[in-house]
C-alpha cells in the first residue's frame, strides 16, 4: 500500500507540474476603453493575449471623451512584433477607434474605424513594430451603446527575420515563451515542497 501511495504522490506531483506549464501561458487579459485605468496607461504584453474592448461589464459614468492606450511588447528581442485580430460596429460617425504603429497617436494609422453603419467589420493586421498606440474618441461625453469593438492583442516572433540577420540561428535568445519557463520553475518548486 505504501509503494502505491508513493506512486500516487508522484503521478500528482506530474499533473500539478502540467497545469502550472499550461496556466503560465497564454492568459487573457481584459481591458475596457470606457475606464479610467485603460486610459494612458502602457499594457505589456508577453505570451498572453490582450482583449480590448469598448465597455466594460459594469457601466462607467462619464467615460472619458479620448482615450488612448499604449501596447508594448515587452520582450527584448527586437523581431517581437504585435498582431491585432479586431471585430466592430461603428454605427455613429462622430465616434472613431484608430490604431497607430509606434508610441504616439499620430501619423498614418494602421487601422481606423468610423461610420461603418450596421454591418460589423473583422480582421487582422500583424504590425511590424513592438509598440502600438489605440485611440478611441466618442465625440461627446455620454455612452453609446450602438458602437462596439473587441480587439485581440498579442505578440509574435518574426522567425524568418531573425534568421536572415543570425545566418540561421538565433543567438542569445531562448526559443521558450516566458510563460513556459515560469510554469516550469512554479512547477519545480512544486514538486520540491509538496512531493517528498
Amino acid at each position: 500500500i505504501r509503494k502505491i501511495a508513493e506512486l500516487m504522490m508522484k503521478f500528482y506531483c506530474l499533473i500539478i507540474l502540467a497545469v502550472c506549464l499550461n496556466l503560465a501561458d497564454g492568459i487573457v487579459r481584459e481591458y475596457y476603453m470606457d475606464g479610467p485605468s485603460t486610459c494612458g496607461q502602457t499594457i505589456i504584453i508577453y505570451n498572453d493575449i490582450i482583449n480590448l474592448a469598448a465597455r466594460s461589464p459594469i457601466s462607467t459614468p462619464n467615460p472619458r471623451r479620448v482615450c488612448t492606450t499604449y501596447l508594448r511588447s515587452g520582450y527584448t528581442d527586437s523581431y517581437y512584433y504585435i498582431k491585432v485580430e479586431w471585430t466592430a460596429t461603428i454605427k455613429d460617425c462622430a465616434f472613431s477607434l484608430t490604431i497607430y504603429e509606434g508610441s504616439t497617436p499620430s501619423g498614418a494609422p494602421i487601422k481606423s474605424f468610423r461610420c461603418l453603419g450596421d454591418q460589423e467589420n473583422s480582421g487582422v493586421v500583424e504590425v511590424r513594430n513592438s509598440t502600438i498606440t489605440v485611440q478611441r474618441d466618442q465625440g461627446s461625453d455620454f455612452v453609446q451603446p450602438h458602437n462596439t469593438f473587441n480587439l485581440s492583442i498579442s505578440t509574435f516572433r518574426n522567425q524568418s527575420a531573425a534568421t536572415e540577420v543570425s545566418g540561421g540561428t538565433s543567438k542569445g535568445t531562448s526559443k521558450l515563451p516566458t510563460g513556459v519557463i515560469m510554469g516550469f520553475v512554479i512547477g519545480l518548486f512544486a514538486m520540491t515542497v509538496f512531493c517528498r
